[in-house]
């Protein structure tokens, strides 16, 4: 299944390194990390969500 993992670089609930190991212990082959600059845990709310609903339509696309 393909998975997108997305975090933001401020994030201090969700560590980058336990993020990365998640990407990397699934199980899909189609899977992508995206870290979002100026983010926190809750990048929907943020000043930055345009950044994770572009990166969201990117994967959804097909595109890198």
């Amino acid at each position: 299944m393909p998975t997108l993992v997305i975090r933001g670089d401020s994030d201090t609930l969700a560590s980058r390194e336990d993020n990365q190991k998640l990407v990397a212990d699934l199980g899909s082959k189609e899977k992508k990390y995206v870290e979002i600059a100026e983010a926190g845990h809750m990048i929907q709310y943020e000043k930055s969500n345009a950044a994770s609903y572009n990166a969201i339509a990117n994967f959804l696309d097909g595109r890198e």
